[in-house]
């Protein structure tokens, strides 16, 4: 699920990326709402592959410490795509 913060925050992106930064504010609700739902579709399509490399980053950062009470780790990384 992707936050709401996240999408208000992307939608507001690609719209002062299209036209300035000047005029989100006073955007009617219907405009939002297509460029909210776009930034959604953007968000999940990405989110996954950002999962996966924080994922991986993660466990190349636990694997450098030497504790031995690691958690029990998945043998592959859920994010990534197995096929």
């Amino acid at each position: 699920m992707i936050p709401e913060a996240a999408v208000e925050a992307a939608a507001e992106a690609i719209y002062e990326r299209r036209f300035g930064p000047k005029g989100w504010d006073g955007l009617p609700d219907m405009p939002r709402k297509q460029y909210a739902d776009d930034a959604r579709g953007i968000l999940e399509a990405a989110a996954p592959h950002m999962l996966a490399g924080a994922w991986d980053e993660g466990m190349q950062a636990m694997y450098g410490t030497t504790s031995s009470e690691w958690p029990p780790i998945p043998e592959q990384n859920p994010y990534r795509s197995q096929a």
